[in-house]
């Protein structure tokens, strides 16, 4: 069985109108919702109340929990504890998912009895802010877009997204839609160091599901059918000005920093680029230079402390 987890701050609306809805319409009854629920209302709450007949009468129960601590790390590790599914499938609150997606994973990982994550393409939906143009300039130049099908960590620790999701092995799984086989959680699990600069802990996806391919020596997969869209809805809660900045540079740091301990090699010149391509693509998004400059030193301040702890 799997168990769907979604982890929700404040988002009630993108429950009950993209990812809840998405769920009932699957082809098979074969699993379970979980929603771990840390929002400051009840309203999250009534929207699984409502529609929790809906997912009995189908065959797939939906289960609501009230979380004892908000962050997407933090709230993802406590919800696989209740998880009964030997496969754990982690989608956002705004993310929608074909009739099929469920069973192109089960098919995915049955196939492939190593395999330890998996995905369904996805398709990202969010509007380009700022100059679109100079912005995807920016991100070809610097490393965060690839003209290959294929998720790759780039010479940086970053990771770069194809120019299209494309069936196949990958190197990292994006958590709006990402499967794993819940034995993994037993020695490795969501990084809450990463959520020190807000609740919505930047790379924390990219950071699990990269260390499950390296630990367990085999590749990711992004699966042959279905497919996930990511509407993403307004944020809420999440972090935001030079919080967000500060996030972006000091998780970064700290994903780099567990990956070279399974033995992967950054290259200084690499780092940099991404370092300088970063900014530019905070600037075309309207990030005013005040908070960039405070975000970066805030950063590293915190990284000082972490080396010292």
């Amino acid at each position: 069985m799997i168990s769907v987890i979604i982890a929700t701050l404040n988002r009630a609306e993108a429950l009950r109108s993209v990812s809840l809805p998405s769920l009932l319409r699957q082809d098979r009854a074969d699993f379970e919702t979980i929603v771990w629920d840390a929002s400051e209302g009840g309203e999250s709450k009534r929207v699984c109340d409502e529609l929790s007949p809906l997912f009995e009468k189908k065959g797939a129960p939906l289960r609501y929990f009230k979380a004892p601590r908000a962050g997407s790390s933090s709230q993802r590790n406590d919800a696989v504890r209740e998880a009964a599914g030997g496969i754990v499938y982690f989608i956002d609150d705004d993310t929608e998912i074909s009739i099929d997606t469920i069973s192109a994973l089960r098919s995915c990982f049955a196939s492939f009895p190593w395999l330890m994550g998996a995905s369904p393409p996805l398709l990202n939906k969010n509007p380009a802010a700022g100059n679109s143009f100079i912005k995807n300039l920016a991100v070809v130049l610097f490393g965060a877009k690839n003209m290959r099908f294929k998720r790759i960590i780039s010479g940086s620790g970053a990771l770069s997204l194809p120019v299209k999701d494309m069936a196949g092995s990958a190197d990292w799984l994006s958590g709006c839609t990402m499967a794993l086989r819940k034995s993994i959680f037993g020695a490795l699990s969501f990084d809450e160091r990463l959520e020190r600069f807000g609740g919505y802990a930047i790379g924390e996806d990219v950071e699990l599901s990269h260390k499950v391919a390296l630990e367990y020596k085999q590749p990711l997969m992004v699966a042959h059918g279905g497919y996930a869209i990511h509407h993403s809805a307004p944020a809420g809660n999440r972090s935001a000005g030079w919080r967000k900045v500060a996030a972006a540079f000091y998780n970064h740091a700290l994903i780099r920093k567990e990956f070279e301990r399974y033995g992967r090699k950054f290259r200084l010149p690499a780092r940099i680029w991404g370092h300088i391509g970063s900014v530019l693509s905070l600037l075309c998004t309207g990030t005013p230079p005040r908070d960039i400059i405070k975000g970066i030193r805030e950063a590293r301040k915190a990284l000082r402390e972490t080396t010292k702890q």
